[in-house]
């Protein structure tokens, strides 16, 4: 049986390349990040898995991104309510590509959901891109 840490590291051994990377200020987290991050951040945790012989997850990746500073023409105010499109459409591009349909020797991912908007308590967005994940389990003896 995979845990869910080991199902995380599965995931961020797809996503840690420097087409990725290169394109973030900050890293990629199990789980969480700091609570405080003011980085563009991509963190990777496991919504549900099963025990079946068949290992099912689904896994959520999120991209932190700090909402941008917005001066409207013919205003003095700064609206910072407004999701970083710039930065969020190439990352969702780049983890879908690096995630979709993907076999490896121990597990294959696929995307479910790719890229949804949300925003949080705080006011900033963050961009959820789900995925299927199977494992055969090598602890059944009897497959």
């Amino acid at each position: 049986m995979r845990t869910g840490i080991d199902i995380v590291k599965d995931v961020k051994s797809l996503l840690e390349v420097p087409e990725l990377t290169s394109l973030i200020d900050g890293k990629i987290w199990m789980f969480n990040r700091p609570q405080n991050s003011d980085k563009t951040d991509i963190t990777i945790g496991v919504l549900a898995s099963d025990n079946d012989w068949m290992q099912q997850a689904t896994i959520n990746i999120r991209i932190h991104a700090k909402n941008p500073a917005l001066t409207f023409p013919g205003s003095n105010s700064v609206d910072n309510t407004m999701p970083n499109l710039q930065v969020f459409e190439p990352l969702i591009k780049k983890v879908c590509e690096l995630t979709d349909t993907q076999f490896k020797s121990k597990f294959n991912t696929s995307v479910a959901n790719a890229g949804e908007l949300y925003r949080q308590n705080d006011g900033s967005y963050v961009a959820l891109v789900q995925l299927d994940y199977y494992s055969i389990q090598e602890n059944f003896k009897n497959i």
